[in-house]
């Protein structure tokens, strides 16, 4: 059941009335909310690539009892959750923002979490590492029995794993936040979670903040007058895959007072082109951003020596989002960022304005 625009709302009384989606969410697009008497409706919409138009229904409520029968054949989570296994280190600052931390048991890929308090308590036993893919350790998990499963998917083949783990009695939910791609659309995913933990008032009110600040800062940033233009990434072996131009990195360059290169490239998927190809169109940008693992500009080298030629590598405008690592390479950008959108916009901004002494995300390499 995927709902859009309005939404038909039930009361107690069992009367009907329309519910405008903007009442719940402003620029996420893939989920939605729908009010049902005492009960929530979540539709997770095309959660991976290519998704054709599939999608989950999840019913959050307190007391299953009372349930119109109308929803009783959908899935019921009954809230709040008390303990989540996260198979996203992006979903832990989500879940830190509304100071349920406590709640995480089990987490994908522990030693890239940079969230010092969870970093204590992985190190104490307390957070235990469930594994991923095809090592996912499904006797943890049923020995741990949360209350939810957060998890996300790249391709369809996820639901085999949603369904093995619901067939050993683990409650699943699918996110799709990663595909968001208005920045703020993908920081609004912290009111989804928040339906979870019956926080949804909190949750609207942070949001609310995050949203005014960015886009104060969109404002300073439209009076830029001459906007830098601005690339992202880095070729692996001999592809590059170029973010569209209705893609998330698009529009934080945009946002930030930017031009992206390839601002005409009419989808929001990054799509592989040659290196020959990139080369060319590079060659004149004035800055450099999001270059890969990149930890200084002789490593860029690596990949292709032509690099030093191009404009913004000369000038030494190149900045990457991996000024906050930890000691196995778990990057800030990745987790906390997803809800700071203002704070990247805040670093773009600074750097395409060349005041790049005081950045949180990125740092200019040398």
């Amino acid at each position: 059941m995927l709902f859009f625009g309005c939404k038909r709302q039930t009361n107690d009384a069992g009367i009907s009335k329309t519910l405008v989606q903007s009442d719940f969410i402003s620029y996420a697009e893939k989920y939605s909310i729908t009010e049902i008497g005492e009960y929530y409706q979540l539709d997770v919409l095309n959660p991976w690539q290519k998704a054709g138009g599939s999608g989950f229904t999840y019913i959050l409520g307190s007391n299953e009892e009372n349930l119109p029968d109308s929803l009783k054949e959908l899935k019921f989570i009954k809230t709040p959750v008390e303990s989540v296994i996260l198979m996203s280190t992006t979903f832990i600052s989500i879940i830190d923002t509304l100071e349920e931390l406590h709640s995480i048991k089990g987490i994908s890929g522990s030693k890239y979490v940079f969230n010092p308090k969870l970093k204590d308590d992985i190190e104490s036993g307390l957070i235990k590492d469930v594994g991923f893919d095809h090592s996912l350790n499904y006797e943890l998990i049923i020995e741990m029995n949360p209350d939810v499963l957060f998890l996300y998917g790249v391709e369809a083949g996820i639901t085999q794993t949603i369904n093995k783990l619901e067939d050993l009695g683990i409650t699943v939910v699918i996110c799709a936040d990663y595909l968001e791609n208005n920045p703020l659309g993908r920081a609004e995913w912290l009111k989804f979670f928040s339906l979870f933990y019956e926080k949804f008032e909190i949750a609207s009110n942070i949001f609310n903040g995050i949203s005014h600040r960015y886009d104060s800062i969109r404002k300073i940033a439209s009076t830029i007058i001459e906007s830098p233009l601005v690339f992202v990434g880095l070729p692996w072996k001999d592809t590059w895959y170029i973010a569209g131009g209705n893609s998330f990195a698009s529009q934080f360059i945009e946002d930030a007072g930017g031009e992206y290169v390839w601002k005409n490239i009419e989808t929001t998927e990054a799509e592989p082109f040659d290196l020959e190809s990139v080369y060319a169109g590079i060659m004149d940008a004035d800055i450099w951003i999001n270059a890969g693992i990149a930890d200084d500009l002789n490593s860029i080298l690596q990949h292709d020596e032509r690099f030093e030629n191009i404009k913004a590598f000369e000038r030494t405008q190149v900045f990457n989002n991996n000024r906050r690592l930890n000691e196995y390479g778990g990057n800030d950008y990745w987790e906390s960022g997803a809800i700071k959108p203002d704070v990247i916009l805040s670093d773009l901004l600074r750097i395409f304005m060349g005041q790049s002494d005081s950045l949180f995300y990125y740092k200019r390499l040398q």
